[in-house]
């Protein structure tokens, strides 16, 4: 077996919170097994994909602008005209609500299904929401020891 991993009780000067220690060495004790570590590649690319689109959308956009400021017009100068809306119906009058039905168990004589196991308990972890709790847990360890006292 590994030797545990163990965060230092002061980083840089700064005193760091037994839970937070505790929970950055799951973190990092699960970020050194193979599942981890493929998770963490496949956070940083997703990462990489996104700022990519964002660079690639202020770029387009940037480039839209000047070229309407070009071309001497303004941002609602290519808008479509509006369209007629079409009549209201007139209003219904309303309805008292309905009291709601009860279920009725099968009169077969076979017991009911039970219910679906919840999510997360399937044999496969769902990747992206196993990337967005790793980022949480990254940005709530971040802001810790960079936000300052509160």
């Amino acid at each position: 077996m590994a030797k545990k991993v163990r965060l230092p009780k002061r980083i840089a000067g700064v005193k760091v919170p037994k839970e937070m220690r505790r929970g950055v060495e799951r973190a990092i004790e699960h970020a050194q097994s193979p599942a981890g570590q493929e998770m963490i590649a496949a956070a940083l690319s997703m990462a990489a994909a996104s700022a990519t689109a964002a660079l690639v959308r202020a770029r387009s956009e940037a480039a839209v602008a000047a070229a309407r400021r070009a071309a001497g017009r303004g941002r609602d100068d290519d808008a479509p005209p509006e369209a007629p809306t079409p009549p209201t119906p007139p209003p219904t009058p309303p309805q008292p609500p309905r009291p709601p039905v009860p279920p009725v168990a099968p009169v077969t004589g076979t017991p009911p299904r039970p219910p679906r196991p919840p999510e997360g308990a399937a044999a496969k972890p769902d990747a992206q929401a196993v990337a967005e709790a790793f980022g949480q847990i990254a940005e709530q360890a971040l802001g810790r020891l960079f936000g300052g006292k509160r």
